[in-house]
């Protein structure tokens, strides 16, 4: 396994004692495990995979711009908004402002913003089993709606991370592509295509190449 680059990936709320803590899983994909980390880093399936649950499929968002920045902790995005007709364990209607995390390869978390004060984050670590088989654990720190019980949070995860599941293990090729140019990306896409860009210069491809230059070289993002 070799020694550890880095110290454990921070879970940033998990001392904050006003979050209710609720673990989920494991979920066992047969997908590879960049795969279901980069699934989880796209904000713009939610009105096609989660529909009227984190997404409204006959209304779906136009997703604004948004920038994804590089850190000593990794990968971190601005605020993206979504509208969320089942948005959480409350089952209302919600406005979102999601900030989205990648801390290490299989580490990914998001802060979600459901209020003025309200935030759902999900820290998932995804266990690779093989190249094509992985399993994701999952725990969500809320700090609200103390009145719904942990079955119920718990069952819409498990809804959401199984509809994940079935579009996951439909994607080929298996393993993930590492090269804008392997795939078409939209704008939408941002994260996944940084996320891609790092994995490269983590694993050696020399390092972060300037987004505006490979892009103009590959053409991998489109208008």
């Amino acid at each position: 396994m070799g020694n550890p680059v880095a110290a454990v990936p921070p879970f940033p709320v998990w001392e904050d004692a006003t979050y209710r803590k609720v673990q989920a899983g494991p979920y066992y994909y047969n997908a590879n495990a960049l795969r279901a980390v980069e699934n989880f880093l796209d904000p713009a399936h939610f009105p096609f995979v989660h529909a009227n649950l984190n997404g409204n499929p006959d209304d779906p968002d136009e997703l604004v711009d948004y920038d994804v920045v590089l850190t000593d902790e990794g990968l971190r995005t601005s605020e993206i908004t979504l509208f969320q007709p089942y948005g959480d364990h409350r089952g209302i209607p919600i406005t979102a402002g999601y900030h989205y995390y990648c801390f290490r390869p299989t580490t990914a978390y998001f802060n979600k913003k459901t209020g003025e004060v309200e935030r759902f984050c999900t820290f998932m670590a995804v266990t690779p089993i093989d190249l094509e088989n992985c399993a994701l654990h999952l725990t969500a720190a809320i700090n609200y709606g103390f009145d719904v019980g942990v079955e119920q949070i718990v069952a819409r995860l498990d809804k959401v991370y199984e509809q994940d599941r079935v579009i996951v293990e439909s994607q080929r090729p298996k393993t993930l592509p590492l090269h804008p140019k392997d795939e078409i990306h939209l704008r939408s896409d941002l994260l996944g295509v940084e996320y891609r860009r790092w994995l490269r210069a983590l694993a050696g491809d020399g390092p972060m190449p300037d987004r505006a230059q490979e892009a103009a070289a590959e053409g991998a993002v489109a208008d």
